[in-house]
């Protein structure tokens, strides 16, 4: 495996990147490659090796997949990224290194380059050399990285890097009818009731006109009817409305 950074000019004095392997983050890796440092004085691409990274091969981490992060931080610059590994089954036998949660402008090749890929795929036979390509210059300077990243230890964990790499279905912004209305056997009156508020994305926003609420309607009394019984007495019990008795009959 190997780091690189890639500077447009050249650095008007020389500087040190230092490159740091694995965090607390990573998930499933047998190896995660050294801690190295890289002096920058020319313009262009400037790599190092930082050793072996693979994946562990049991059932549950091929199912699972693995995570393995790598950061820069050195002349005021800063970045970092966290890829996911993934071995398909035995019917494909193939492995990808795919970048998530990375600083703009990121690249994982094959090959000492600048290849703009972020996803990469080969052999399980195979043990191919990685290059991740990081762009100082475009991923800013270190006090926004650190801003960056307190945003993301406030509500980034491991099992939001696992949801992400696996690509799974972002929720849609979509919210519950404000209001439902709930019909009852009674026949002369209807009940509305708001229903719980599902969760949603932050980044959602509310709805700028929601539904007013409804009002229940009056309760109109039932129409009495008079009936007659076999014997020609009124039949009391048919004059009763739903909430209303009808007055007896002297």
């Amino acid at each position: 495996m190997h780091a690189c950074v890639w500077f447009d000019k050249a650095p008007s004095t020389p500087i040190r990147i230092d490159f740091a392997t694995g965090s607390h983050f990573d998930r499933c890796m047998y190896e995660s490659g050294d801690s190295v440092s890289l002096k920058i004085s020319r313009s262009g691409l400037s790599c190092t090796a930082i050793g072996h990274v693979t994946q562990e091969y049991d059932d549950g981490c091929n199912r699972a997949g693995g995570i393995w992060t790598l950061a820069y931080r050195g002349g005021g610059y800063a970045g970092d990224t966290a890829s996911y590994w993934h071995t398909s089954p035995a019917s494909d036998r193939t492995a990808r290194c795919t970048l998530q949660k990375s600083t703009p402008w990121t690249d994982v090749c094959r090959s000492e380059e600048v290849c703009g890929n972020r996803d990469v795929r080969w052999s399980v036979y195979d043990e191919p050399d990685l290059w991740v390509v990081f762009k100082p210059e475009m991923d800013g300077k270190e006090e926004l990285f650190k801003a960056d990243i307190a945003g993301k230890d406030s509500n980034g964990d491991e099992k939001s890097l696992l949801v992400e790499a696996q690509r799974s279905p972002t929720p849609a912004c979509e919210y519950p009818p404000q209001h439902r209305i709930l019909p009852l056997k009674h026949p002369f009156i209807t009940l509305t009731r708001e229903p719980p508020r599902r969760k949603v994305s932050r980044l959602c926003l509310p709805p700028q006109n929601p539904l007013p609420r409804r009002r229940l309607p009056l309760l109109q009394p039932q129409q009495q009817l008079h009936a007659q019984d076999r014997d020609g007495s009124p039949d009391h019990h048919a004059q009763r409305g739903p909430y209303l008795r009808a007055p007896r009959r002297r």
